[in-house]
């Protein structure tokens, strides 16, 4: 027979144990949360911002505790964002194109065109139990008055596991160009991976560029910069780069091992903050060719804090096994993963025809066809089980 102080205990036990429940849920659906067109995370250490009017492109990053965004939002080129090439550089002034953006590539961009036109954004949602930030758009090219790309970009964004100021963006570029568009086929060019651009008073940048990378050897610093654009080509063997504040060394880093190429550095103007023309500008580069149907997909960190944090942080980044890549096209739904709900949703439009983009069938139309069949169910159900 259990004693009444037992059973007392037992019962506070239990109540805090729900107690501690309720708080930790909390705690999680806190980290991520939509306020009108505006999607955030925020863990109370480092807070990121994204808006549906620059097309749910990055646009804010700071310390929890600060009101200064650190992320250059000038205009609808600047950001933190997705930005592609492909194909030869047209002239295409008589069909609207900006004479000083002529001629020039298929460049879709997230965040919207030269005109300030946002690209169209199409989701803004969060998932993975609160703590994933997720955007989907279809973009605008850059050159061109008001022209939608064939395309969507997607973008998912969640704190590293274990850390606290650093915060990871999957990207995704799907292309569904038609068959006889004016670009033709892939051609190679140097993709941002991602574009960023942030307040030009974090003119100090910082990287290590040496022969003995993951050595703690002396850091390479760049203080002075040509007038830019064209910008600068760097090669920084730890794969990451970071602007900081002259004064203290605070800044932002960006991590990124798709920088097959080099990476783009510079600055615009002299000094300025978030709406300023003057700028700084960073972005690891990736050879590519992308087809009418690419799909592409990379990973990147943003990290936040002083240069020793900064490059403390890309080391247990380099330390751990490459992440696992953005959840398939398989997740219908886009709740992060591939299961029974994203099988109910192509069955709700089994065997439907004329799919266009950029939702091809609620997005059941997995590989773009024009129909929802067999080869979707096959492409559903490779990816479930592959991912389970």
């Amino acid at each position: 027979m259990e004693l009444p102080e037992h059973k007392n205990i037992r019962l506070m036990l239990c109540a805090s144990s729900i107690f501690f429940i309720f708080a930790a849920s909390s705690l999680l659906s806190d980290v991520a949360h939509i306020d009108g067109t505006m999607g955030w995370l925020d863990n109370g250490v480092m807070k990121l911002g994204i808006d549906k009017n620059f097309g749910g492109a990055i646009v804010y990053i700071s310390h929890s505790d600060s009101s200064i965004n650190l992320v250059n939002i000038h205009d609808h080129g600047r950001l933190i964002q997705q930005s592609y090439y492909a194909g030869p550089s047209l002239d295409r002034i008589d069909e609207g194109q900006h004479p000083n953006w002529s001629p020039w590539r298929w460049n879709p961009v997230q965040g919207g065109n030269w005109a300030g036109d946002s690209s169209i954004p199409l989701s803004m949602a969060v998932i993975n139990e609160g703590m994933t930030l997720y955007s989907e758009t279809q973009p605008r090219l850059w050159d061109m008055g008001g022209e939608l790309a064939q395309a969507t970009m997607q973008q998912w964004m969640q704190f590293e596991p274990g850390m606290n100021n650093v915060i990871r963006v999957d990207n995704r570029l799907v292309s569904w160009r038609d068959p006889d568009d004016l670009w033709g086929g892939p051609v190679f060019a140097h993709q941002e991976c991602p574009a960023v651009y942030l307040i030009r008073d974090m003119d100090k940048v910082v990287m290590y560029d040496g022969d003995e990378p993951w050595q703690n050897q002396p850091l390479t610093t760049i203080t002075e910069h040509e007038p830019a654009p064209p910008w600068s080509k760097h090669y920084p063997t730890e794969h990451w780069v970071a602007c900081v504040y002259p004064e203290n060394n605070f800044g932002v880093g960006i991590y990124s091992t798709y920088d097959d190429q080099f990476w783009y550095v510079g600055a615009v103007g002299s000094q300025g903050g978030t709406t300023s023309a003057a700028t700084m500008h960073v972005a690891p580069i990736n050879g590519g060719h992308l087809d009418r149907d690419a799909v592409w997909d990379y990973t990147y960190w943003i990290i936040i804090g002083d240069v020793n944090t900064i490059r403390a942080r890309a080391y247990e980044l380099n330390s751990r096994p490459s992440p696992p890549s953005a959840p398939p096209l398989s997740d219908i739904n886009r709740d992060g993963r591939v299961d029974l709900q994203d099988l109910s949703a192509l069955a709700n439009v089994w065997l439907l025809d004329s799919c266009l983009g950029p939702f091809w069938c609620d997005r059941a139309d997995l590989n773009r066809s024009g129909h929802v069949g067999l080869n979707d169910l096959a492409i559903l159900v490779d990816e479930w089980c592959f991912n389970r």
